[in-house]
């Protein structure tokens, strides 16, 4: 299975490898801040964030984004199902 066998094939996605010294994020703040400047403005942004652990904080600003974000963690199980 893959996202675009979900149903959501040239929606807005947003990813960032935080195992990649390029992605500059080092703050839960920093994280939630990305994620924000990357919102589609087409509908429902998908997030993936590889590594986030290595974030410090990193469940409060995912608990944030579905908040402010209005979304919901549907994409996680998706994705998660489409690693196997």
């Amino acid at each position: 299975m893959t996202i675009e066998s979900e149903g959501v094939a040239g929606r807005g996605f947003a990813s960032v490898n935080l195992e990649s010294k390029s992605a500059g994020i080092k703050t839960e703040d920093q994280l939630y801040d990305y994620v924000r400047g990357h919102l589609s403005d087409k509908g429902r942004t998908y997030v993936f964030i590889d590594e986030p652990q290595r974030i410090e904080g990193w469940q409060d600003a995912v608990n944030a984004m579905r908040v402010d974000f209005n979304c919901d963690e549907g994409w996680a199980r998706a994705l998660r199902a489409g690693d196997r």
